[in-house]
């Protein structure tokens, strides 16, 4: 078989045509892996199933990433704790200051430590985001592409 006769336009077989005989090849394939090492917990396809794209193939044993997040949570519940106690000393400082009760220092002071509970609170967020992005993004393999 020539080149040509490859790009020659395909033409429908009807009933009563003579058979063929042929090689049908993937008009796309790829290699898939893992963003990270790890035990494979589950496959949810089966050989020479169809899938779409972004239909999850397998997921990697995930346990620890879950008690990441899970602390990563705790730590954004404990910030908010702290800052939450560092709002209050401000007002109580705050009161005691207008009754001439303590000193411009002592309120830039709690004033300062609220401030950096504020950003140690977005901190945690952030980390908290961070680790829920990993178990979402790193232990699922998806199809790339339908097929």
């Amino acid at each position: 078989m020539s080149i040509n006769e490859l790009d020659a336009p395909l033409k429908p077989i009807t009933e009563g045509d003579e058979r063929l005989t042929g090689l049908i090849m993937p008009s796309k394939s790829v290699q898939l892996m893992s963003p990270r090492e790890g035990i494979v917990a589950k496959i949810d396809v089966e050989e020479d199933t169809s899938v779409k794209e972004g239909d999850r193939l397998a997921q990697m044993d995930d346990a620890l990433q879950v008690v990441a997040v899970e602390a990563a949570r705790l730590e954004v519940e404990r910030s908010k704790a702290v800052l939450e106690e560092a709002k209050l000393q401000v007002d109580q400082i705050e009161r005691l200051f207008a009754k001439g009760a303590t000193t411009d220092h002592e309120v830039r002071q709690r004033k300062l430590t609220q401030l950096g509970s504020e950003i140690d609170l977005d901190r945690s967020k952030a980390a908290h985001d961070l680790e829920k992005l990993r178990l979402d993004t790193q232990f699922k393999l998806k199809a790339p592409f339908d097929g």
